[in-house]
């Protein structure tokens, strides 16, 4: 197989990181602008990897279809399908039903959606993996995927077009701050160049576009990697964005002298999420928060009733009435024996349509204080709670190539939707002041979105 000699050029800048991976480096970080070709160079690296180790590969995505439709489906600018950059004599099978590629030297290549994590993940061995959008992918693939490679000694790379400070500006915050260990580069248009040395995008053309109805906030994320615009169609992405720039993503202390409110999302067999508050003045500050899987409500109930708070009220979903635990009774049943017995309140939030409960949160924003260590900084399942809550976004529609009307339901539901029985319910507990609300109102401006007319102008998802 050493006489095998690969049809991908580098472009300009793209070798440094195939260097620093032949040097051996294991963990790799390319943040990059759209359309700079970052998953034809990681998908050539993959491939050449597998022949010359054995072993199993895994190629991740945000979701199956999307891999299926770049890896299987997709071409370059010159109309060659990635699949088609490995030579034919060195495939064994192509199964495109289950995005998998074997080779004949024996290494396998899958393509994997992160969306259905138990099913996709869980059990592989994999020698490399590399994380495609990772920013937009489910974070605790990498927590699952990264003890595996530490055991074996396999790499990972990771490559991605920032979509706000989520857990994909984590990530690169780290492996900058980490370069014995990490490699890492940030690639903007001012940086990229084709073979013939033109530039693949001019400040002109992005100007142009701005001019032409681009949001400038989506052109400084997609063209000069800034993670401080929010993903398009985020919910809270600005709002969250104001409260770090207001300061009020800081050090939130628990006051022993007010009560303590918490908000469930329950995931019987999933996730739940428990959000922690506390009501000062007119502000809500947020203290605490907690997630767990496929837990029992004895877990729960145990890890809030060892937290110091003295608790004036649980708010739970309109849902609990018909869910059940694992003692036989309601999920209402339980937790209204529980916490009652421990004289807390338990309130079942009113039914709500989703938008009318976001419209409530949004409005909630300016008078949160984030706790920035337990919300901003602690980690679950490879996020935090505001990672959640600036991912959390609208479905992008494929067939009409806007956003739809209704939150897309992935990794952040759990957090998002916790956080909003929390609002709904302390809503219904105190209202802030005619003052507050007109010195911090809640500004519809933020949440206007670009309408995109084509599959390659969506923003979400850049090859």
């Amino acid at each position: 197989m050493s006489d095998i000699v690969p049809i991908f050029k580098p472009r300009y800048g793209q070798q440094a990181a195939i260097d620093a991976f032949l040097r051996g480096y294991k963990r790799l970080v390319t943040v990059a602008h759209r359309r700079w070709g970052k998953d034809l160079r990681a998908w050539n690296m993959m491939w050449l990897a597998a022949l010359r180790e054995k072993g199993t590969y895994n190629y991740y995505w945000p979701t199956f279809k999307l891999g299926k439709s770049v890896i299987f489906k997709g071409m370059d600018n010159e109309g060659t399908r990635f699949i088609d950059y490995i030579p034919r004599e060195i495939i064994k099978d192509i199964n495109e039903s289950d995005l998998r590629i074997e080779l004949k030297m024996g290494s396998i290549i899958n393509v994997i959606g992160t969306e259905n994590i138990s099913k996709n993940i869980v059990g592989i061995n994999p020698r490399g993996v590399i994380f495609s959008e990772y920013a937009l992918c489910d974070p605790q693939a990498w927590e699952l995927t990264r003890p595996i490679l530490t055991a074996n000694g396999g790499w990972a790379m990771f490559v991605y077009t920032p979509r706000g400070r989520n857990h994909g500006y984590d990530l690169y915050q780290r492996a900058k701050a980490n370069p014995d260990v990490w490699y890492s580069e940030l690639i903007t248009i001012e940086d990229s160049r084709r073979h013939d040395g033109t530039p693949i995008v001019t400040r002109a053309q992005v100007e142009q576009e701005i001019y032409d109805g681009m949001d400038p906030d989506l052109a400084q994320q997609e063209y000069y990697c800034s993670f401080e615009a929010p993903m398009q169609g985020s919910y809270y992405g600005h709002l969250v964005n104001a409260l770090y720039s207001q300061g009020r993503i800081a050090p939130v202390a628990y006051k022993p002298g007010l009560p303590v409110y918490t908000a469930w999302d329950i995931g019987v067999r999933d996730s739940t999420a428990i959000w922690f508050a506390q009501l000062v003045g007119d502000d809500i500050h947020i203290i605490d928060y907690y997630q767990a899987h496929s837990q029992s409500f004895d877990h729960y109930f145990k890890h809030v009733m060892e937290k110091p708070y003295v608790y004036e009220r649980m708010f739970f979903p309109h849902d609990v009435k018909q869910r059940q635990w694992e003692s036989g009774l309601s999920t209402e049943e339980l937790v209204t024996r529980a916490f009652r017995s421990r004289n807390i309140g338990v309130t079942v939030v009113d039914k709500l349509s989703i938008n009318e409960g976001i419209e409530i949160v949004r409005r909630s924003f300016p008078r949160f204080r984030f706790d920035e260590h337990t919300v901003g900084k602690t980690k679950w399942a490879g996020h935090t709670a505001l990672d959640a809550i600036v991912n959390y976004h609208k479905e992008w529609d494929d067939e009409t190539h806007v956003f739809s009307d209704k939150p897309l339901h992935d990794w952040s539901s759990h957090s998002a939707d916790s956080l909003r029985y929390l609002c709904v319910g302390l809503s219904r507990i105190a209202k802030p002041t005619l003052e507050t609300l007109y010195k911090t109102a809640y500004n519809p401006l933020y949440d206007v979105e670009a309408v995109y007319t084509t599959e390659d102008e969506n923003p979400l998802y850049d090859n």
